[in-house]
């Protein structure tokens, strides 16, 4: 049962109607006419009634059945709803949550709205898919493991991803942003993840700053004999596209695993494909956001390009020299 406005001869009367079925279709049939709406308002009588029955009950519906006109309801909460909303306030956990997750994530998440993925490289339902919580927990072993270096400028991380091979499926077992300390620092740290983790290739970005930095990578590996490949990779706007296209390919066909690693994740729902005024794609972090841990992930996925059928492979070369794409 529920609460229906009918109007009648110019006056709108509240009544209480239950739907039944009456050979075979689906009627309203009137139980009680409680009155005119105008009385009911002024008196506060319809007031004391909902709350009354609000005592008694989590949800109460009132439908219009007036053509063409909207009503208009207000909702005031008790119980348990009250409880925890003043508690979601008070206690801060929405700033909280709303300073860890993209303003997209938080809609989806804890604002219950429906946002399409318009303009999204890496749907919602495709990240979603690649998670698998066990790989947060997991350790090096004897596996071979392949990484994605992408060095930290300006606003950006040194981010480090590694990925181990587990049948037909690439997973990242390690996922790392490096603190914002000098570079000789930084490598020394990369060192030692890589001969812990058995890294056996590093497929690095060596635009700009990247460049030298990637030498330096490479004499230090060799100072410490460990042999390890380094594929240095210039970012262009076309071998940037083919990179980024190859891991959203890998997610949607599930090549590639993930741990539930909150800035990564952060990462993935906030990455965008837009046009530019030229004309041209640009993939890029919404806002503010970073993309150091996406590319770092684009690249280790490079390196296991042989995972993922179907896609373009990119020859790299050395900062300074023109990058080709070629195909398989």
């Amino acid at each position: 049962m529920f609460f229906r406005i009918k109007p009648s001869g110019g006056r709108r009367y509240l009544q209480i109607v239950e739907n039944k079925r009456v050979d075979g279709k689906v009627r309203q049939v009137v139980r009680l006419t409680i009155g005119r709406m105008d009385e009911l308002e002024a008196s506060g009588q319809l007031a004391r009634l909902l709350a009354s029955g609000a005592r008694h009950c989590e949800q109460m519906m009132l439908l219009s059945a007036m053509e063409n006109e909207a009503t208009t309801l207000s909702m005031r909460r008790f119980g348990a709803p009250l409880l925890f909303g003043r508690l979601w306030q008070e206690s801060g956990i929405a700033a909280v949550l709303e300073e860890l997750l993209t303003e997209r994530q938080f809609a989806i998440e804890y604002g219950a709205q429906f946002v399409d993925d318009a303009g999204a490289v890496f749907p919602q339902a495709v990240i979603e898919a690649c998670i698998q919580p066990s790989l947060a927990d997991a350790r090096p072993n004897s596996t071979p493991t392949l990484a994605g270096l992408d060095w930290g400028r300006y606003r950006d991380y040194t981010a480090l991803v590694l990925l181990r091979e587990s049948g037909a499926q690439l997973q990242a077992v390690h996922v790392e942003r490096l603190p914002s300390t000098g570079w000789q620092r930084q490598i020394e740290r990369l060192l030692h993840q890589f001969g812990e983790w058995r890294v056996r290739t590093v497929y690095c970005d060596a635009s700009g700053i990247g460049d030298p930095l990637a030498e330096m990578l490479q004499q230090s590996l060799s100072h410490h004999h460990l042999h390890i490949r380094v594929e240095p990779v210039v970012f262009t706007a076309s071998t940037k596209r083919t990179i980024i296209e190859t891991l959203a390919l890998a997610m949607e066909q599930r090549r590639v695993a993930i741990p539930p690693h909150p800035d990564l994740l952060r990462e993935l729902h906030a990455f965008t494909a837009s046009h530019s005024g030229s004309g041209h794609i640009r993939l890029q972090a919404r806002g503010s956001e970073h993309d150091d841990l996406v590319i770092a992930l684009a690249l280790a996925v490079q390196a296991g390009g042989r995972m993922v059928p179907g896609t373009p492979s990119v020859r790299l070369l050395t900062s300074g020299k023109r990058r080709e794409v070629c195909g398989v």
